[in-house]
C-alpha cells in the first residue's frame, strides 16, 4: 500500500501524542476487517517509533457474542493487563457496543491508557496530521468563547 506522508506522521501522532507512548512501551490495537488497514499502519508506525505493537483481530461476528455468549479470550484478556496504551480500531455498529464496553471493562490497570476509535477509517490518520500546540491553542479559544457566551450558531 502506497502510504501518504500525511497519513504516516497522523499515525505516529497517535501513538506518541494522543496515547503518550514512548520507546520500549508496548500497545495493543484490537481491530476486525472494518479496521484492519488501519491498524495495521498504527502498528507499523508504532514499530518506528520503538513502541512493541500487537494487533488482536476480532471478527464482527464475534464482537456480536461478547459479552452475552462468549467473553475476551484468556489472550486478550492477558494482553491487555500487559499493555501500556489499549488502541480499539473496530467497527462501530451499535450491535457491537457490549464488546466495546467489555474492552473498556477488562481489567488493564491505573496506569493503562486507552484510545477509544470505533468506525475509524484511513481519514483519521490524516486528522491526526495536526500541529498539536496550535490546536490546542484554538482549543483554549473556543473555551473562554463557550464559557462566555449565551448562545452559539453553527454554520457551515
Amino acid at each position: 500500500m502506497i502510504l501518504n506522508p500525511a497519513m504516516h506522521t497522523g499515525a505516529k501522532q497517535i501513538v506518541q501524542r494522543c496515547l503518550g507512548l514512548i520507546k520500549g512501551q508496548n500497545l495493543l490495537i484490537f481491530a476486525d476487517k472494518t479496521t484492519m488497514e488501519l491498524a495495521a499502519i498504527i502498528a507499523e508506525a508504532s514499530d518506528v517509533l520503538g513502541v512493541q505493537s500487537t494487533i488482536i483481530f476480532v471478527p464482527v461476528s464475534l464482537q456480536r457474542k461478547i459479552p452475552g455468549e462468549s467473553d475476551l479470550s484468556h489472550l486478550a484478556q492477558a494482553a491487555a493487563k500487559e499493555a501500556r496504551a489499549i488502541l480499539t480500531c473496530v467497527n462501530s455498529s451499535p450491535e457491537c457496543l457490549p464488546f466495546r464496553e467489555r474492552i473498556l471493562e477488562t481489567q488493564w490497570s491505573a496506569r493503562t491508557r486507552i484510545g477509544h476509535m470505533p468506525g475509524a477509517n484511513l481519514d483519521v490518520l490524516q486528522l491526526a496530521n495536526v500541529d498539536f500546540k496550535e490546536l490546542v491553542d484554538e482549543c483554549h479559544k473556543l473555551e473562554i468563547a463557550l464559557a462566555r457566551g449565551r448562545t452559539m450558531d453553527l454554520r457551515s
